[in-house]
């Protein structure tokens, strides 16, 4: 095997390995996610449980200040790295270190700021449990403005391609802290003390990731001496793009949840917030997927090979809506079974759940198509066109809540039409024109052949579903598990390449 031969298998072996490790430790946070809301609405109460959903969605406004700066690191380290030039390494990471500096104080401000305007946001909310959400708000704020200059540790570690190391830090730490979290709730404690344990495990994180920062790469050091202001500009250029698509679709979330919160209630939001939790831990599983894209693009699009990226493209793509169409049938399908089972009934909103998640079904699967263009800085317009889908989401969002009167379905229809225009076929186009490939010729090669494979699964969960209207359980034990059979099956035989099969066979044991 040629040298060049040898070093892309390298590549690709890399990139499958921090694809699975990305996903086990997402199954590892989604378990977490799963299981805390339970308990937090079992022990707290649904309107707690709200309090808890809307305390979040205010502290994640403070990630705006984040600017993407890490995915600025990621790239810069992979491409300096791919060089060997560590001194134009460790100008970019500190130059990034002194940006997020200043985030962190405004950070801290905007926390407070958010603490004070709890009473504005939950009127209906008085005594001991408003002063309980002001602290609790308060110390989340905290544990997000900490990770905010920290963030360039977690760029380093992925711009050196070392995912899986990072994510067993991060399993780790999340372990501990559901663990702590369960034990608060079962002693007594509220939400206050479920805060103190977040920034409790966001410190310990941060601090086991300085450690495997120095160790994947030596070179690093933490020096603002070394900070330049030309490439603090480029970093903030380059970080800006890719921050307008992040903040934008935070943004979406963030205030349709306290929209919700203020129009409805703490207890509708504990709904919404269940519906949206679903489909949120289908965007970090394929974020996953998708991420490990950047620092592979950006290292071959220093090499100038465009075919290569073209391919990886075309490639990322494909996979990503064999993997996300599923996900979107299945939510669609047997979402209010899944809740039921999950939460209770009383948690259930089937239909809300569906319209997000077919809203959900570009986004999903052209996100590597938006890491590749990001590798390529390239990303620009996309992102430019999320933000002005955040800014029509949120009108959306007082005309069908507000004035029609929708309630939760309005809420979702609010996110669901422009994130699919925004986050689907803006980075469709953008993808198309920046390969110089037709549209339709790109539509063409990737989406009859997950549409005709995942067929037979959305057909077996829905005669699963409806066949056992009256028992939910049943039917969602069926469905999930022979169509999940057959799903494999079908995904075998025709949709997994013959190399990985090789693997498989190899791997497994013989009689």
């Amino acid at each position: 095997m040629s040298e060049a031969a040898e070093k892309k298998l390298g590549a690709r072996n890399s990139m499958v390995r921090n694809v699975l490790s990305n996903w086990a430790t997402q199954f590892v946070f989604m378990v977490g996610g799963f299981i805390l809301p339970r308990l937090i609405g079992d022990f707290t109460g649904k309107e707690s449980l709200g309090l808890w959903d809307l305390g979040w969605s205010l502290v994640n406004y403070t990630t705006f200040l984040a600017m993407d700066i890490s995915g600025a690191v990621t790239r810069y380290v992979a491409r300096h790295r791919s060089r060997a030039d560590w001194d134009s390494l460790n100008v970019a990471v500190n130059s990034c270190l002194a940006i997020l500096s200043v985030s962190f104080g405004l950070a801290v401000v905007a926390v407070l700021c958010f603490a004070g305007l709890v009473p504005v946001l939950l009127p209906s909310v008085h005594g001991a449990a408003l002063i309980e959400t002001r602290w609790m708000v308060f110390i989340l704020g905290c544990s997000a403005a900490i990770q905010l200059p920290l963030s360039i540790l977690n760029g380093i570690i992925c711009g050196c391609e070392r995912f899986d190391l990072r994510n067993a830090v991060r399993v780790g730490v999340r372990v501990a802290e559901i663990g702590g979290m369960i034990a608060v709730l079962l002693l007594g404690y509220r939400l206050v003390a479920l805060a103190g344990v977040v920034l409790g495990a966001t410190i310990v994180r941060e601090g086991l990731n300085y450690v495997l920062a120095k160790r994947v790469c030596p070179q690093f050091r933490i020096a603002l001496r070394q900070s330049s202001w030309p490439v603090a500009r480029e970093m903030l250029s380059f970080g800006g793009k890719s921050a307008l698509q992040s903040v934008s679709r935070s943004a979406m979330y963030q205030t349709s949840a306290v929209l919700v919160a203020y129009l409805l209630g703490p207890a509708a939001l504990a709904v919404y917030a269940r519906q949206r939790a679903l489909v949120l831990h289908a965007s970090r599983f394929m974020n996953q997927y998708a991420h490990v894209f950047i620092p592979a693009t950006s290292a071959v699009h220093a090499g100038g090979s465009d075919d290569e990226l073209r391919d990886l493209f075309l490639l990322s793509t494909k996979y990503a809506l064999y993997i996300a169409l599923p996900i979107v049938v299945l939510l669609a399908i047997m979402g209010g079974p899944l809740v039921h089972l999950w939460m209770g009934a009383e948690y259930q909103a089937p239909l809300v759940l569906a319209v997000l998640a077919i809203g959900h079904l570009a986004p999903l699967a052209l996100r590597p198509a938006f890491c590749t263009l990001i590798g390529m800085h390239r990303h620009g317009i996309p992102a430019m066109a999320e933000a002005l889908a955040a800014v029509a989401s949120v009108g959306l969002g007082f005309l069908f809540v507000g004035s029609f009167g929708w309630g939760l379905l309005g809420a979702a229809l609010a996110i669901s039409l422009p994130i699919t225009l925004g986050g689907g076929v803006a980075v469709l186009v953008a993808a198309c024109s920046a390969f110089k490939m037709p549209i339709a010729e790109y539509v063409g090669r990737i989406v009859p052949g997950p549409m005709v494979a995942v067929a037979p699964f959305a057909l077996f969960l829905a005669a699963a579903r409806w066949s056992c209207e009256a028992r939910p359980f049943v039917g969602l034990a069926v469905g999930v598990g022979g169509g999940s059979l057959l799903l494999a099956g079908v995904y075998w035989r025709w949709v997994l390449p013959d190399s990985l099969k090789q693997r498989v066979r190899r791997q497994s044991p013989r009689e």
